[in-house]
């Protein structure tokens, strides 16, 4: 008898941890398709809605080279990192303008 409620007890938690969490897996979804669709747009130089290996190549040696911070035409985990932290800061930057621009002034 305990050992049914107990695992009753489980399957109900673990239902709910389930439930409670599939909003935030749609949200990150949604926000992984987003980004997909920004980053197309950035490629997408002569607006085609196409990507072109020549596109795709330039856009990404354009990346490459703003992560190369000595410009030895490596790219070490330190530049990675510190690449990384700067685009996050940016974003969350913009994320910051963007919500106190939203909000009403009092």
């Amino acid at each position: 008898m305990k050992k049914s409620i107990v695992l009753s007890t489980i399957a109900a938690v673990a239902t709910s941890l389930a439930i409670a969490s599939e909003p935030v897996e749609r949200d990150k979804d949604h926000q992984r398709a987003k980004l997909g669709q920004m980053m197309m747009k950035k490629m997408d130089t002569d607006n085609d809605h196409q990507i072109s290996l020549q596109e795709f190549t330039q856009f990404h040696k354009q990346r490459f080279e703003k992560m190369d911070a000595n410009n030895d035409g490596y790219v070490t985990p330190e530049e990675a990192k510190a690449h990384h932290q700067s685009v996050r800061e940016k974003w969350r930057q913009r994320r910051q303008e963007a919500e106190s621009n939203a909000s009403p002034e009092t």
